[in-house]
């Protein structure tokens, strides 16, 4: 059979509640011929992917890419798949395994590369080791499932020897390998139809009957994995709050539904606004601005020390590239939420003072914010800070590490503050709600706001960025 398969799964934290995510499939197969076991298997593949989708992936398949396309294909993957998803890639093509300055090394090669009149691997291969660095640091994955087919024609021993020194690494501690030379494709696809068996259990038994290696074996302690259903490409608006959609850069939006107007005389639209504060990889991805005092390094980090004026540059780099790629309707447009809008997500349809009650005791499990880590730091700066609160972390927390308001929004207390557009008209110092790792508790509620200098570039501020139609007129003109 020509299938080997190679799974990554980050191994999830404990969940209170199903963790429902996003699910992304990328499947790559580099097959230029055309025998009848070849057409076979990309049948097979074929009706996986259909699987997939039915069971909530998003999913694409490529076939036949040159090296420059492989490479770019799976880094673009890895970097676009939904923050605190998951990610399935799958490729099915030659695998080479070579001794490469006294390390041994898997490649991953192209559709034009010939293995039979090649000794040694050129720069028209990739390496395995980059697949899974794309994985592991480019990607906000929660978890990532990766399988390989292997169909060259050469001993799998060195391959398996290969992988087991991988999983040995620490630094990879998420991640799960698994290897087999026989068709995981054909055996899956019955396997993902049962809708009583979850989806680690199906990869798990379909590669013990491929005859798969596996660095270790799967347990499934975990929660059941449940998968939101895959969001379409068009945007459109939501019908119940708490509805999801993903857009093609991985960032997650929930729906605000309409809500009456203070006055109760005007009925305002809804909106779509980030499940997380924008991360480091999302903000990568628009730009290549790099903020000089930024703490953020994971692709998970919420990007911080971001002026105001470069959040509007952003914004209009966003909206400029996906009407150009023709993902975004003209009367629909990315922005900064108002402070009118930031506040209603952050409440969630709640009246007392945090969503999840009126007291701050709690907050810790909701929010970064300057507690006991903080204080441990042994900076004097921080003397102010809470020691007896708990949250976690000294400084950023990766977006989504703590529970979510009733509408499903993560971080709107704590981790930064959050710059909003100004709705008033007023002229100056924009607005920034939420408090941030360095503000005491009573800052961290939906009412509080400050005022920075938009000429702020500091470690405690970021922003969420909102979808919306283009009915609210635009608030930068009113502010001039």
């Amino acid at each position: 059979m020509r299938t080997s398969l190679l799974i990554i799964f980050l191994l999830l934290p404990p969940l209170s509640m199903a963790a429902s995510l996003h699910g992304t499939a990328l499947i790559v197969v580099n097959h230029h011929e055309q025998d009848k076991s070849i057409k076979k298997h990309i049948k097979d593949i074929r009706t996986l992917a259909s699987t997939l989708e039915s069971r909530g992936f998003t999913t694409t398949i490529k076939e036949n890419l040159s090296h420059h396309d492989l490479k770019f294909t799976i880094k673009h993957f890895a970097e676009t798949v939904a923050t605190n998803g998951l990610a399935l890639l799958y490729f099915s093509g030659q695998l080479l395994a070579v001794n490469e300055d006294d390390t041994e090394t898997i490649y991953l090669l192209p559709v034009d590369y010939e293995i039979e009149h090649s000794t040694w691997p050129d720069r028209q291969t990739l390496r395995l080791s980059d697949v899974v660095s794309y994985l592991n640091s480019k990607s906000s994955a929660k978890a990532s499932l990766l399988l390989l087919d292997d169909s060259a024609n050469n001993p799998a021993r060195l391959k398996q020897s290969i992988l087991k020194k991988i999983t040995e690494d620490n630094s990879l501690a998420r991640i799960f390998l698994s290897y087999s030379q026989e068709n995981i494709a054909q055996a899956l696809t019955p396997l993902l139809n049962n809708q009583d068996t979850t989806l680690l259990t199906a990869i798990a038994r379909a590669t013990a009957k491929s005859g798969g290696w596996s660095s270790k074996s799967l347990t499934f302690e975990l929660s059941p994995l449940h998968l939101s259903a895959h969001s379409p490409l068009t945007i459109a608006a939501g019908k119940n709050a708490g509805d999801e959609w993903v857009n093609p850069l991985g960032t997650v939006f929930i729906w605000c539904p309409s809500r009456l107007a203070p006055s109760g005389n005007v009925l305002k639209p809804g909106f779509w606004l980030g499940k997380y504060e924008i991360s480091k990889r999302e903000f990568d991805l628009v730009t290549a601005k790099k903020p000089k005092a930024s703490l953020a390094v994971q692709a998970n980090h919420p990007q911080d020390a971001i002026r105001y004026d470069d959040i509007l540059q952003f914004i209009e780099e966003l909206n400029r590239r996906e009407r150009f790629f023709d993902r975004l309707p003209e009367n629909w447009e990315y922005a900064l939420p108002t402070s009118d809008e930031w506040e209603y997500a952050s409440r969630a349809a709640t009246k007392t003072r945090f969503y999840f009650g009126a007291s701050p005791a709690s907050l810790a499990a909701h929010a970064n914010f300057a507690d006991r880590n903080l204080l441990e730091t042994g900076d004097e700066y921080f003397h102010y800070a809470d020691n007896k609160a708990d949250d976690g972390y000294q400084q950023l927390a990766p977006v989504g590490s703590y529970l979510p308001n009733p509408w499903g929004f993560h971080d709107l207390y704590g981790n930064l503050w959050e710059w909003v557009a100004v709705s008033d008209g007023a002229i100056g110092s924009p607005v920034a709600k939420g408090c941030s790792w360095v503000s005491l508790a009573e800052y961290c509620d939906s009412l509080f706001i400050h005022r920075f200098p938009r000429d702020t570039e500091r470690n405690f501020i970021g922003f969420r960025l909102a979808l919306r139609k283009k009915q609210i007129a635009n608030i930068e003109k009113n502010q001039n």
